[in-house]
């Protein structure tokens, strides 16, 4: 499995928001979070997930409809390689987070990432043969392209230190590890044909490290190192 990041501070009503939304896997309304979980997600802890983008929600009728980001899917996994009981989580939290430890536990061992266990999309044949392969697993169902742009654009925004700066595709990848590297290239690609964003290989090729070549991508008839994205 990917190496565990430190998570983000959240308040436990957001961590749950985070928790119900990564065992729907799926877009869910405000009374749907209701039904199943007994609370929604509005007011201060939707536009603290909304800001940091873990989670976006869209205003559906009357009702918010909310889904897990890219970010979100790796905080979810994170938490779950973490699952430390929270100061006065109570014995109904104490019991959740001793749940979600086993399972980070059993995930780790057939390295398989939350979404996939949790999206039927994304799971296994399993009319076919076993499998502990997580990249075959996440490539046999494409993610949406617009899903993965936007989270190629997220990533970039807490790379770069301003809109235009360089930042490479090796740290960008290891921002969007629930994409398989096919739709991130894919994506790439794409947003290469945009106005403002440039991807160029980087002229100094003894300064390249193994990473940063594994993370090249082949654009041009040339491999490509680095991303930029200029301010709208």
């Amino acid at each position: 499995m990917p190496a565990v990041r430190a998570l983000p501070k959240l308040t436990q009503p957001e961590f749950a928001s985070l928790i119900v939304l990564m065992s729907g896997a799926q877009a869910l309304t405000n009374p749907q979070l209701k039904e199943l979980a007994g609370f929604d997600l509005t007011g201060k802890e939707r536009r603290t997930l909304n800001d940091l983008g873990l989670v976006r929600s869209r205003k559906q009728g009357r009702a918010f409809t909310h889904e897990l980001t890219a970010d979100g899917w790796l905080v979810c996994r994170d938490l779950l390689a973490a699952a430390e009981r929270p100061a006065r989580a109570g014995s109904f939290g104490g019991a959740l987070f001793a749940v979600l430890a086993g399972l980070g536990a059993a995930l780790n061992r057939r390295d398989l990432d939350p979404r996939q266990f949790f999206d039927p999309s994304r799971a296994e044949d399993s009319s076919g043969p076993a499998t502990t392969d997580a990249a075959s697993a996440v490539e046999s169902a494409a993610a949406d392209p617009a899903e993965v742009e936007w989270a190629i654009r997220t990533a970039y925004g807490k790379l770069a230190a301003t809109g235009g700066d360089w930042v490479g595709l090796a740290p960008l990848r290891a921002h969007l590890a629930v994409f398989a590297p096919s739709e991130i290239d894919a994506a790439l690609r794409q947003l290469a044909r945009r106005s403002g964003v440039h991807i160029i290989p980087v002229a100094n090729l003894k300064s390249l490290t193994e990473a940063d070549r594994l993370a090249a991508l082949r654009l041009g008839g040339q491999d490509c190192h680095a991303l930029a994205i200029e301010a709208e």
